[in-house]
This record gives C-alpha cells, sequence and structure tokens, in this order.
C-alpha cells in the first residue's frame, strides 16, 4: 500500500497494520502510520539511530529534520533529511562508491538476507526513481528526490511523505545494525 514498515515499532503494531492491509483498508493503514510518525516511540527510536557512527555523525541535521516534522514543516524536514538517507546508505554499504545507494543496499539484503533490507531497497527504488523533469507535474505529491532536490516539485510537503523519510532512516538504520552485528559475530 505504499508503505515499508519500520523494524523498531512494536510488533502488535506491525500486527494492527498488517490486519488493516490484509482488509485492503488504504485509509486505515495511512492513518496508522502517520500516528507512528507522530508517536513518542518515533522520536525514541531516533536515540537508537544515535549509536551508529553514520547517524551520529548527522545527528545535529537529524535532530533538525525531526524538528521540523514534528511542527508540520514538511517542506523542510523532507530536504533536510531525505539526502542524508543516501550519503549514509554509501558511507555504510559500500565506502568509496561513487554510484547510487539501490545496488549497494541490494547486495547488502543477499548478504544479511533481511527483510528490513529488502523494504529498504524498495524504498530507496521509490526515492530515488529516475524520474525526467517533464515526466511529473510540478505540484504532484510523489516522494522523489530527484525533483524535490532540483526544485521541480512544490507538492511533496506532506505529512504522509515526511513520514515515509523517517521509516526510510529506520530501515536503513536496520540493515547497519546487522551488517555491524554480522562484523563482530564470529564466524
Amino acid at each position: 500500500m505504499g508503505w515499508w514498515f519500520p523494524p523498531s515499532a512494536p510488533m502488535n503494531y506491525f500486527w494492527e497494520v498488517g490486519r488493516l492491509a490484509h482488509k485492503g483498508d488504504r485509509l486505515g493503514v495511512r492513518k496508522a502510520m502517520i500516528n507512528l510518525g507522530r508517536s513518542r516511540e518515533m522520536f525514541a527510536y531516533v536515540e537508537g539511530w544515535m549509536a551508529s557512527d553514520s547517524f551520529r555523525d548527522r545527528r545535529r541535521f537529524i535532530l533538525d529534520g525531526l524538528r521540523d516534522h514534528r511542527r508540520g514543516r514538511f517542506r523542510v524536514s523532507i530536504p533536510t533529511l531525505l539526502p542524508l538517507i543516501e550519503g549514509m546508505a554509501i558511507e555504510e554499504l559500500a565506502p568509496g562508491a561513487e554510484q547510487g545507494p539501490k545496488g549497494h543496499i541490494k547486495g547488502a539484503v543477499a548478504r544479511y538476507k533481511s527483510a528490513e533490507g529488502e523494504a529498504l531497497v524498495e524504498a530507496v527504488t521509490i526515492l530515488w526513481a529516475r524520474t525526467g523533469f517533464g515526466q511529473i507535474a510540478r505540484n504532484s505529491r510523489e516522494l522523489n528526490r530527484h525533483v524535490i532536490l532540483h526544485g521541480r516539485s512544490t507538492g511533496y510537503g506532506t505529512e504522509v511523505n515526511s513520514v515515509k523519510v523517517l521509516l526510510a532512516f529506520d530501515l536503513l538504520y536496520s540493515l547497519v545494525e546487522a551488517k555491524r552485528r554480522k562484523e563482530v559475530t564470529p564466524s
């Protein structure tokens, strides 16, 4: 239904959203995910993210974006947070790589065999889809890094899109932690 579920969310929330999705209740899923984005739990996840160097190094940007999200300033939160995902994915999954994160995340998914990684591949595919400027209406609400950061979209600043960016962070953190655990776990 266009959402990816954050691994940090409690299992009972997962089952509730799954129940709504199974019923085909798109509006119910949307409301549940927006409520998660507004919840204290979502902001508590952020402290967990800071255990990772790449998140900690970008802490002030992440906190600025979260502050704007909380204040309903989605036209500010999205372009503040969105580019960080790509930089952190490359830094964590393919240091020194010059291409986008999609292929590297797919490789990490294969190495760590995680559902979170598969969801992150889906998220990155949506976020980093190459969309020509002429193919998208200026007021489109589509969440697409290319058209947003090049200033070609004016309709992206929605709570739904801001929550999706936060969920992508949680997926990335989960994959980074899976990588770290694999590196420190004896074979």
